[in-house]
């Protein structure tokens, strides 16, 4: 099990915000995203679940302006 947060670093819709959009956990076999609703402008949560973490970023990526972070919770 990994933890990950999605950066934003800059907004291509006008909708996601930017900095910390989002936090998932990729499980091996299939990879959840959760969107943080207070980073959102329409203040919206949502919830994702893709085959990798290289899948989501092919969808969510937008091309390098939105990256994944993998992150350390010492555990």
């Amino acid at each position: 099990m990994r933890p990950f947060q999605l950066r934003r670093l800059e907004d291509a819709s006008g909708v996601s915000g930017l900095g910390v959009v989002a936090e998932g956990v990729d499980f091996g076999q299939y990879t959840v995203l959760y969107w943080k609703p207070e980073a959102t402008r329409l203040g919206v949560a949502g919830l994702g679940v893709y085959r990798t973490p290289d899948e989501l970023v092919q969808i969510h990526g937008h091309g390098g302006k939105t990256v994944l972070e993998w992150l350390d919770l010492g555990f």
